[in-house]
């Protein structure tokens, strides 16, 4: 899920209208009660699951079947165009952007530069270690899930003024995250900055240039990648 922001970055040469009116920055201030009702979600899923089973995948699937149709209203000061000689530039565009920037910029200062980064990685690279030095590893694994949860509503808020809210909408984007997941690399941020521009980019000038092989631009770069790299470009075997 960390990877979804960075995705809506490189995608944001797409086409698409949004409406305006009131109401946006009420849904951005909103993002972090994901963080909760995700967390229970997959608490009380996996206490009534047998380990190894993939109940939790089906709840999952299950909810994502509860999704209004809905266009999500851009505030007026997001709304209009800066014009550059004979290019236009859409200011929410931009402002995406600049989100995703951001947020890149907090999650590596975080990983990199904090001691609970530091708590991340090893609970991520070698958890039964973790534990042996007193690093609550549950508690560490809640925490990230929280904040992909997060992450992943305010993806959603920011990218839906453009593309829309609409039953299906997730299986659209999902085939973008496996596939700047599966390039970049597991466990790497750099990987998915990297991986989501190169598939942002593909695949829209892939659309443009061949649209009947869209889906083949996509995933033959995929492939031929972790034909070279299994782990991805930045990924740890």
């Amino acid at each position: 899920m960390l990877a979804v922001p960075f995705k809506f970055a490189g995608l944001n040469f797409r086409a698409g209208n949004a409406q305006i009116g009131p109401g946006h920055w009420n849904m951005l201030g909103l993002t972090p009660t994901s963080a909760p009702a995700d967390i229970c979600r997959r608490h009380t899923v996996s206490l009534n699951t047998c380990h190894g089973c993939h109940h939790d995948d089906t709840a999952t699937f299950a909810f994502t079947q509860i999704s209004p149709t809905a266009a999500i209203p851009v505030p007026a000061a997001l709304s209009g165009s800066y014009v550059i000689g004979q290019l236009y530039f859409p200011v929410y565009r931009i402002f995406i952007i600049a989100v995703a920037l951001f947020v890149a910029l907090v999650l590596w200062l975080a990983l990199e530069r904090t001691r609970i980064g530091a708590m991340i990685r090893a609970t991520v690279d070698d958890p039964e270690m973790a534990r042996g030095v007193g690093i609550n590893v549950f508690l560490i694994s809640m925490a990230v899930f929280a904040l992909g949860a997060t992450l992943a509503a305010l993806a959603g808020v920011v990218a839906g003024g453009f593309v829309g809210v609409y039953p299906g909408a997730d299986f659209e984007i999902l085939p973008y995250a496996f596939v700047v997941v599966i390039v970049g690399g597991m466990g790497s941020l750099k990987g998915a900055l990297i991986g989501s521009l190169m598939v942002g980019l593909l695949d829209n000038f892939g659309k443009a240039l061949f649209p009947e092989l869209s889906y083949f631009t996509l995933f033959a770069p995929m492939a031929a990648i972790l034909a070279v790299r299994p782990t991805g470009l930045f990924g740890r075997a």
